[in-house]
């Protein structure tokens, strides 16, 4: 079958990559005739392809060549039935992008002999999570990392390839990591690293200038900066805590409640001696709403409570009882009121 002149210029501008949404729509229809035209546009893709990867080693004319004489669009002793056919423009086009090509490896071999050109920027893959949220996230070399609201967690797209699994946190997160005794994992919060083989651990990072660890299985090397710009390092023992002023480098060493560290990831809200502004705070954190306080504070708080999966309201209704204020909740608003 005869090709007309149209469908041979959409060809041509669909290998270049210059063919129009409405060319490709009609090259389509053209190949769906029959699979004969499917089967040689296919083939005529591949050398295109060839022509432009392996530059030297695919010869384009000679391919084009003999795809004339297999599609019968030109006679045995290699004239064209077709005079000026549009199929020589194809020629043409491959034959100058293979010396494009081949003139680009050359200066590339001769300028980064010894020195390979520099690899692509790797991908970065960002997790956040905005207030009033939390998630869990599965990483591909099979670690679980439960990140709460306002935290952030980012990690090149092949970090379980490398030689250490890095993680850089913001906020705070529950980490299950997968053991690998070859590649350690590394999460760096701010100036802290953590570096361990297969552990379960908490990093929190809220609080301004203060960085708290929290080791529940396994080991784990936490890193710093002291006040002298020195590099210092502690390893934890399960149970064990560790909270680092990342502005002094001094820290605190001891031991912690599980469901106060870590009961946020079951959905467990707990505060302990907690002030109002603590608890004002957490709450706006967690059910992602603002609160608004009109009166005044006349007595310090030092509230305590655990609400395990609760809704903000029943939430309200209990502290309200014992820190006697009122309340009104309007969508993500709330207003605490005081006698």
């Amino acid at each position: 079958m005869a090709v007309n002149s149209k469908i041979h210029k959409i060809i041509i501008k669909s290998l270049s990559g210059e063919a129009t949404d409405e060319e490709l729509l009609l090259l389509e229809e053209w190949k769906k005739m029959n699979s004969a035209n499917d089967a040689e546009y296919s083939t005529l893709q591949n050398v295109w392809k060839s022509s432009i990867s392996y530059p030297g080693i695919v010869n384009a004319e000679e391919e084009f060549n003999k795809l004339w004489l297999k599609s019968g669009r030109a006679n045995a002793d290699g004239q064209h039935k077709v005079s000026d056919s549009i199929w020589r423009k194809v020629l043409k086009i491959a034959a100058v992008l293979v010396a494009f090509c081949a003139m680009a490896w050359l200066i590339n071999i001769t300028m980064f002999e010894g020195n390979p050109p520099s690899e692509e920027s790797p991908i970065v893959i960002t997790k956040s999570n905005p207030r009033g949220q939390k998630s869990r996230i599965f990483l591909q070399d099979g670690t679980f990392v439960w990140l709460n609201s306002s935290s952030k967690i980012e990690y090149q797209e092949d970090f379980f390839t490398q030689e250490q699994r890095h993680v850089s946190l913001s906020g705070e997160a529950y980490f299950e990591v997968a053991k690998d005794s070859i590649r350690p994992f590394v999460v760096r919060a701010g100036q802290v690293e953590v570096e361990v083989l297969g552990t379960m651990f908490n990093i929190n990072t809220n609080d301004e200038n203060r960085v708290a660890i929290a080791l529940k299985e396994g080991s784990v090397r936490v890193k710093w900066y002291s006040e002298e710009e020195k590099i210092k390092e502690e390893v934890l023992c399960p149970r064990e805590i560790i909270y680092i002023d990342t502005a002094s480098g001094e820290t605190e060493l001891g031991s912690y409640n599980p469901i106060e560290k870590m009961g946020w990831k079951d959905g467990i809200l707990y505060f302990e001696d907690a002030s109002f502004i603590t608890v004002k705070r957490k709450l706006e954190d967690w059910y992602g709403v603002n609160i608004n306080v009109k009166g005044d504070l006349t007595t310090p708080w030092n509230y305590s409570g655990e609400f395990d999966n609760y809704v903000l309201e029943n939430v309200l209704n209990a502290i309200s009882f014992v820190e006697e204020f009122n309340y009104k909740i309007e969508g993500d608003n709330v207003s605490i009121m005081f006698n």
